[in-house]
């Protein structure tokens, strides 16, 4: 299987809500880079984590106090 060029974390995750009937505002996404963008832009919910490059901070919904070091996600998670 050859990948295509528009290929990013925001397509894959679109193909899987068709696949599951679900939205893409009901996805919740975790990032800290620039490749992560699309995929903000993308979902209903975007995190990142203190450390997360500035492309990430400003595009994210929540910037975390806590860093990836910390498990940011899991510490999102547990409060959720």
């Amino acid at each position: 299987m050859l990948r295509q060029a528009s290929t990013n974390k925001a397509t894959a995750l679109a193909y899987i809500s068709q696949l599951l009937c679900v939205s893409s505002e009901r996805f919740c996404v975790f990032g800290d880079g620039s490749n992560d963008i699309e995929m903000f832009d993308w979902s209903g919910w975007s995190v990142a984590p203190s450390n997360a490059n500035a492309k990430a901070c400003t595009k994210a919904a929540l910037v975390s106090t806590l860093s990836n070091d910390q498990d940011f996600i899991a510490a999102f998670l547990s409060q959720a």
